[in-house]
């Protein structure tokens, strides 16, 4: 994903996404991760200093998992951290989790009015003519040298691959 500014928020608030709208949500700290009985979970990360940290989120009602919690192993941190900087672009790329389903869906544009960003379905009638491809996922198929860059999305190699 390349790095980009929504809007201005305040240290203590969070963008939250639920269903295709992001809006930064006031999370307290004596909360933790909980919030309407749901969890908020990190879906996004920038690097600092060789650290990924999250900066957009996703809400998870209650009984419900719409985006899994992420352990990354930091090995694979500190590698494509020293990869992104030898290419110049350490602080320009980051990660994000992306849903299963995103090759059978159509590519989506993300449009902020105001303090609110919402993902809408890209179709050949809607095309925007300017915008900027922020977020790409590798295709995963059989074996990886069978895999291509999809616009619009980014992603690391999935597990299943073989």
């Amino acid at each position: 994903m390349v790095l980009h500014k929504h809007f201005d928020m305040i240290p203590e608030e969070k963008l939250v996404e639920f269903g295709n709208v992001a809006t930064p949500w006031l999370v307290p700290e004596a909360n933790g991760d909980s919030v309407f009985g749901g969890k908020v979970v990190p879906r996004s990360w920038a690097y600092s200093s060789s650290n990924l940290y999250p900066i957009e989120f996703g809400f998870n009602p209650p009984n419900v998992e719409n985006f899994p919690s992420i352990s990354f192993d930091q090995e694979f941190v500190r590698e494509l951290y020293e990869l992104l900087v030898g290419l110049g672009i350490g602080d320009l790329v980051g990660l994000t989790v992306l849903d299963d389903k995103i090759h059978d869906a159509p590519h989506g544009i993300e449009m902020t009015i105001g303090r609110v960003s919402v993902t809408l379905p890209i179709t050949p009638e809607t095309e925007p003519t300017q915008a900027v491809e922020s977020v790409w996922t590798f295709g995963c198929h059989e074996r990886m040298d069978n895999s291509k860059l999809w616009p619009a999305r980014i992603c690391w190699v999935c597990q299943g691959c073989k």
